[in-house]
């Protein structure tokens, strides 16, 4: 027979849909890529973490979870926080925390003080692109579309859901090539994080994107 936890968990999830996107927004977010497990009970669910912001975290996982079932959230390396399912949307799941205030400020600053590079990527100004590309990665030469770009990472989509490594190198004609590393990925999209300083990447791409540039020099000058 299974477990009350293990059937709560088990049990159809009622929100089906996920927010709209002015409700997912409500707090900035940062992406993530890193693997996780939710614990209940006896129950251990494996799971990717794909971004986080003060309200809660999305992840990847494939078993559902009761909306009103309070779970914890583990990322080796820091203390466990709990959360509950908000929204469902196939494998894809948002999760809100259910900790007080000053509990999530310090999961928070807890993955920030390891992975700084990757919970800061967003504060670089991002533009909107269509440019074709190929992506390099786990032996395979992949064509690919740049859906935005900044001076710390790209959006990415390719044509299909092949398997990737964690690092890539993503060659942009006259641009040359970029060398990176995944962050998340959603499908046929990913994040790629810029391996090489913004300066170098703001040299490549600042004349045809003036607003990376001007947004680049806007941060370095030193604030009064």
């Amino acid at each position: 027979m299974m477990s009350p936890t293990k059937q709560a968990l088990a049990e159809a999830v009622p929100y089906d849909d996920p927010p709209q996107p002015e409700e997912r927004q409500a707090a900035p977010r940062s992406s993530v890529w890193v693997a996780g497990r939710l614990t209940a009970g006896e129950l251990t669910i494996p799971c990717d973490v794909l971004n986080v912001s003060a309200g809660g975290v999305r992840i990847r996982s494939a078993m559902p979870c009761a909306a009103d079932t309070e779970m914890t959230l583990e990322i080796d390396g820091h203390a466990g926080i709990t959360v509950k399912e908000a929204w469902r949307n196939d494998d894809l799941a948002g999760l809100r925390f259910a900790a007080p205030a000053e509990t999530v400020t310090g999961f928070l600053r807890s993955l920030e003080a390891v992975e700084p590079s990757i919970m800061e990527q967003r504060r670089y100004r991002r533009c909107s692109v269509l440019w074709n590309a190929c992506v390099f990665s786990a032996g395979q030469t992949m064509d690919a579309v740049v859906l935005n770009v900044s001076a710390g990472g790209a959006r990415i989509r390719l044509k299909g859901a092949p398997a990737l490594d964690d690092r890539a190198t993503l060659s942009i004609g006259r641009f040359g090539d970029f060398a990176g590393r995944l962050v998340w990925r959603d499908g046929n999209e990913f994040g790629m994080e810029f391996l090489d300083p913004p300066e170098r990447i703001v040299a490549k791409v600042g004349d045809t994107l003036p607003r990376i540039r001007a947004d680049f020099e806007r941060r370095r000058q030193p604030s009064t």
